[in-house]
């Protein structure tokens, strides 16, 4: 045992030497805590000799004792004694324990907000990359853009991590550009490290531009042996949302080629939608992994994240109970449940029996799940029209849906709703991801608007009962419901409005836990099973559950959606009701034009126009076929014009080559009326799938005749009586006999009055309509307008 020493008896410098040379001595026996009561004992305070303590909290770390080096570390700190040694190793601490903010105020304590160390400038990059990381109730981190820019402004020569967390801070901030500067500037110190190309990779997919993104996961495919399998999987992901089947085919089995861990092969199974695979891999490591050994606790941490994403919960409660290691929000989602704690809730006892219980399903209904008091018969009642409502969408997307969330905020404006009374929530307004296109047009109007993404929450805290009903959720899912109940909670509007599916599903839940008077979900054009959305589809129980609530009220914009969504959920048709799409008359109209064509047999060409992305489902090859039949089986001078993007660009350049169309246009994606429409005297749509169209609506609001197959919601925008009616044409025409029925349609259409046309969309899809429609909804009654 170590013995105090008597100071009394000798020097201060020989006393120092002695208990310096005891310290040494239990530091080399790793007998950390030893030395630190052997420094107490001999009367050398943190104070008077620091050093001496920094010692032994050096050396503590070094040996991977961190607790009684981070007890040092806060003695010191508590004496004022804040060496920049002992910064960056407390920072350190607080960063591996999952502590950013306190990471953060002890680096800028001691080297203020941009360190000119080098490893404090690490730290802190890092420090804020966690913090942002660290919000839960968000499904893509945002950072902070100034900190970002400042600590980038540093980085001369900094390491390859330290770039790397810098890219990511200036990449989530929205500053895409000086991100991508940074990394490329870093390539050229750098050229053979392929982590420079994978944030390179993930910047471009932010950024949008999915051909660059792809070329260069595809470069390190072919050049990088550790990042092979992660190259190989954005490049499935990737493919598939340029919808490429072919491509897809490859790449997958590129994959089962490949030597994939456990977790890999059940992330496999789940993107190519085979889940009894992953669940088949899911019971392998309940058997001790396919070698026959118990898989690790990052090898169980993943598989645990996926099965929950996906909605496994009874597959994870078996696993936890077969002591398969899952991760603590694994744990914890089951915990919430109630997995066997409560007796309603046992864990399966069987694989069997627990592939079958999956989240959300097993949760409905949600007042038993929740233990919730019913509300009484007919509440909370039809007629009254909530005083403060929010309505919430995923982004301000360039798309047709967004163009309608802001025609419906146009429409309560004009029934009385403004200032307060209605407030808006966006998910994301990022304009680095594209989501803030109507932005601008939604700030100029006198509403509230609450950025989800970015928002401050003043008490982070979850009631029991929210945690409960979100923990098992997909994560998605997971975080918009938390983000919005802590918005409701604060403003407490009478009325929630989901637009869109994803809202929808967000907006049902939380309305349910809040007791919000009267919900409105607003579905798409077509359901999840239509769309083959597979995150959607999971969510069948929980829409379900919405359409037997009297307080709610569900929409679609056309009656072929209706009942697609009817099906789907095994609920009446005459459960959804009708809110069409409007069309802003002020904007669109027939002046835009002032050489629209009158007949077939004028001078210049005829002018055909689509307005749709080139994608399957829209049908580009057979609209080009259509019109090369009109060229030259039918004769008629034309000229096409697509306004549009989308992956089959370069195939539909080729295609009009071969067709004799070189002279078609593509011009990409227009925003204002006078560029899609000015010069258009006549609009084509030969899609395969179709909600309510936008285009038809615009197109005939500007006196444009209108030429469309007969799928979805098309029917419902057509004026079909008359001179002036739109053609519909046969779901599955051919080119040459949709030519021919244009052909023989357009002369009259041409000459008839597009007065009628316009007539038409002010009766049904004007602000106006729109509004009335809205009201009844709000008073929770349901349109029936079109239903048979």
């Amino acid at each position: 045992m170590a013995q105090t020493v008597n100071t009394t008896e000798m020097t201060v410098l020989e006393a120092f030497a002695q208990v310096r040379q005891q310290v040494v001595a239990l530091c080399d026996q790793r007998r950390y805590a030893a030395a630190q009561l052997y420094l107490v004992g001999s009367g050398f305070d943190a104070e008077d000799q620091p050093g001496l303590w920094e010692y032994v909290a050096r050396r503590a770390t070094a040996d991977g004792t961190d607790p009684i080096s981070h007890k040092i570390r806060t003695t010191l700190w508590s004496k004022g004694l804040r060496s920049a040694d002992l910064a960056i190793e407390e920072a350190r601490h607080f960063l591996d324990s999952g502590d950013p903010d306190s990471a953060g105020f002890i680096l800028e304590s001691v080297f203020g907000q941009v360190p000119t160390d080098r490893d404090a400038r690490h730290l802190m990059a890092a420090t804020l990359m966690r913090r942002a990381e660290s919000r839960q109730d968000r499904t893509a981190p945002r950072t902070d853009r100034e900190a970002a820019l400042r600590l980038a402004a540093e980085l001369d020569d900094g390491s390859i991590e330290e770039t790397m967390t810098v890219a990511d801070l200036l990449r989530y901030s929205g500053e895409l550009a000086k991100a991508r500067d940074l990394v490329a500037t870093a390539r050229h110190r750098f050229p053979d490290e392929m982590r420079l190309v994978t944030r390179a990779a993930r910047i471009e997919e932010q950024a949008g531009d999915l051909e660059a993104a792809m070329a260069h996961w595809s470069h390190i495919a072919g050049h990088s042996e550790r990042y092979r399998v992660e190259a190989l999987f954005r490049l499935y992901e990737l493919n598939e949302r340029m919808e490429r089947p072919a491509e897809l085919e490859a790449i997958a089995v590129d994959l089962l080629a490949a030597e994939l861990t456990l977790p890999e092969r059940m992330r496999l199974a789940f993107i190519t939608g085979r889940p009894e695979a992953a669940h088949s891999l899911a019971r392998i490591a309940a058997s001790g992994g396919s070698e026959g050994g118990q898989i690790s606790f990052e090898e169980g941490k993943a598989m645990g994240a996926l099965l929950l994403d996906n909605g496994d919960i009874g597959l994870l409660a078996w696993l936890r109970r077969m002591r398969v290691p899952l991760g603590d929000n694994v744990k914890s989602a089951l915990t919430s449940c109630g997995f066997g704690i409560r007796p309603d809730r046992p864990v399966p006892g069987s694989f069997a029996e627990a592939v079958q219980l999956r989240s959300p399903d097993f949760m409905v209904p949600l007042e038993d799940f929740l233990d919730l008091d019913p509300k009484p018969a007919g509440w909370p009642g039809v007629g009254k029209r909530p005083d403060r409502i929010l309505l919430v969408n995923r982004a301000l997307s360039a798309g047709g849906a967004e163009r309608q969330f802001i025609e419906l905020v146009r429409a309560l404006q004009s029934a009385g709703y403004a200032g307060d009374r209605l407030h808006v929530a966006l998910f994301s307004i990022a304009q680095d991801r594209g989501h803030a296109h109507f932005l601008p047009e939604l700030q100029a109007m006198d509403v509230t608007i609450h950025d989800l993404g970015t928002r401050e929450v003043t008490n982070p805290t979850i009631p029991a009962m929210v945690s409960a009903a979100t923990e098992a959720l997909p994560r998605g899912l997971r975080n918009d419901v938390r983000a919005l109940w802590h918005l409701i909670s604060d403003i407490q509007p009478q009325g929630l409005h989901g637009w869109q599916d994803r809202s929808a599903a967000a907006c049902g839940l939380v309305g349910l836990l809040t007791s919000i008077e009267r919900v409105v979900l607003s579905f798409r054009n077509m359901s999840p099973r239509t769309r083959r959305d597979r995150q959607l589809i999971m969510l069948k129980a929980l829409f379900a559950d919405y359409a037997r609530r009297e307080n709610v009220v569900i929409t679609t914009n056309a009656i072929a959606a209706a009942q697609d969504y009817a099906n789907w959920m095994d609920t009446d048709v005459t459960r959804i009701g009708l809110l069409s799409n409007a069309v802003d008359v002020a904007r669109f109209h027939p002046g835009i034009a002032a050489d629209r064509r009158s007949e077939i047999s004028a001078e210049r060409p005829l002018r055909i126009g689509g307005i749709f992305r080139l994608a399957l489902n829209k049908r580009p090859e057979l609209w080009l076929r259509i019109v090369a039949a009109l060229r030259h089986t039918h004769g008629i001078d034309l000229s096409a014009k697509i306004f549009g993007r989308g992956p089959l660009e370069d195939k539909l350049r080729d295609l009009a080559n071969d067709l004799g169309i070189g002279d078609l246009t593509l011009a990409g994606n227009a925003t204002t009326p006078e560029e899609l429409y000015g010069d258009m005297d006549m609009l084509l749509l030969a899609s395969r799938v179709e909600g309510l169209p936008n285009v038809l609506l615009e197109a005939q609001a500007c006196g444009i005749p209108v030429a469309a197959c007969n799928v979805g919601g098309v029917k419902d925008a057509l004026l079909l009586n008359g001179a002036s009616a739109g053609l519909l044409l046969e779901p599955d025409c051919s080119p040459e006999t949709a030519a021919e029925s244009i052909a023989l349609w357009l002369p009259g259409a041409l000459k008839a009055p597009s007065a009628n046309r316009v007539k038409f969309i002010e009766q049904h899809f004007s602000t106006r309509a729109f509004a009335r429609s809205a009201m009844l909804a709000y008073e929770g009654r349901i349109s029936e307008s079109g239903h048979p």
